[in-house]
C-alpha cells in the first residue's frame, strides 16, 4: 500500500511538473490538460488549482482562471493568498475592470506588503482609473455639445419655417359661405329700396311736384315778407330772441299800413227805387 500511495503521488505530481513544462513554453492548452488529470487524482488540491487558473489566464479564459483562483482560495489555499489575490487582479485588469483590479491588488499587498509586482500593477491600475473617467467626461461632453448643437439647428429650422395663418379652417368655410349664400346682394342696403325702385312712374311725378312746392310754412313766412328761420334757432340767446320778436312786430306793421294803404272806401249804395 506505501508503494502505490509513493507511485500515486510520483504519478500527480509528473503531471504538476508536466503542466507547468508546457505552461512555461507558452502551450496553455497541454498545460491544462496535465493539470487537469493531476486534479482528476487529487481533487480540491489549492496548488493544482492555482496552477490551473495560471493556464487558463494565458489561454485567455479569465473568467475561468479567476474562478479556479478562487477556488483554490476557498478550499484551503490561505498560505497562497497573495499570488491568489495578485493574479485575480491581474485577471480583472485584462477586462478593463480596474476598480475590481484595485481592489485584488490591495488585498495581495495587505497579505504581502513587500510584494512589488501588485504595488507597481496598483500604481498602473490606477493611471488607467484616472484615464478612463477622464475618457468618460470627454464623451459626456461631447455627446452634450452635439445635443446642443442638433437642438441648434432645429430651433434654426422651426424659425425659419412659415408662420401658419391665425384663422382656424373652420372660419375660413365659414366665410366662403357666407360670400356663397349672399354674393348677390349690396352690402348695406336697406329693404324699402326694392319698394322705391317699384313704384310707378306716376308717383315718381308727385314726388317732383311735392319737392317743386314750398312749405305751408315757408309760403306763410314769405307772405309775411319775412325769411325761414333756421333750424339752430332755438338756440338763440334771450337778447337775440327779444330783438328778433320785435323785428317781427315792426314787419307785421309795416305790412298792415300797406294792407290799409290798398282797400278803397266804398260808398254805401244808393237805393233807385223803393222795394
Amino acid at each position: 500500500m506505501l508503494a502505490a500511495l509513493l507511485l500515486a503521488f510520483t504519478t500527480t505530481g509528473g503531471l504538476v511538473k508536466e503542466g507547468n513544462r508546457a505552461l512555461e513554453k507558452g502551450d496553455a492548452k497541454a498545460a491544462m490538460e496535465a493539470y487537469g488529470q493531476a486534479l482528476e487524482r487529487a481533487p480540491g488540491s489549492p496548488e493544482i488549482l492555482f496552477d490551473t487558473g495560471l493556464a487558463r489566464a494565458a489561454g485567455g479564459d479569465t473568467g475561468g482562471a479567476r474562478e479556479a483562483f478562487l477556488a483554490a482560495l476557498a478550499g484551503g489555499g490561505e498560505g497562497l493568498r497573495g499570488p491568489i489575490e495578485y493574479n485575480v487582479g491581474n485577471t480583472y485588469f485584462a477586462e478593463q475592470n480596474y476598480a475590481s483590479a484595485a481592489k485584488a491588488y490591495r488585498a495581495a499587498l495587505a497579505a504581502n506588503a513587500a510584494d512589488q509586482d501588485a504595488k507597481a500593477n496598483l500604481e498602473l491600475t490606477l493611471r488607467r482609473m484616472a484615464e478612463q473617467e477622464k475618457q468618460q467626461q470627454d464623451q459626456a461632453q461631447q455627446d452634450q455639445s452635439q445635443q446642443d448643437q442638433q437642438q441648434g439647428e432645429d430651433a434654426k429650422d422651426q424659425k425659419q419655417q412659415p408662420p401658419q395663418q391665425d384663422q382656424p379652417q373652420a372660419d375660413d368655410q365659414q366665410s366662403q359661405e357666407d360670400n356663397s349664400a349672399g354674393g348677390s346682394q349690396e352690402p348695406d342696403q336697406p329693404q324699402g329700396q326694392d319698394q322705391a325702385d317699384s313704384e310707378s312712374p306716376a308717383s315718381d311725378q308727385a314726388r317732383q311736384q311735392e319737392q317743386a312746392q314750398p312749405p305751408a310754412d315757408d309760403q306763410h313766412q314769405e307772405a309775411q315778407g319775412g325769411e325761414a328761420q333756421p333750424a339752430g334757432a332755438a338756440q338763440m340767446d334771450p337778447q337775440q330772441v327779444d330783438q328778433l320778436l320785435d323785428a317781427l312786430q315792426a314787419q307785421e306793421e309795416a305790412l298792415q299800413q300797406q294792407v290799409r294803404a290798398r282797400l278803397v272806401p266804398v260808398a254805401p249804395r244808393q237805393l233807385e227805387q223803393d222795394w
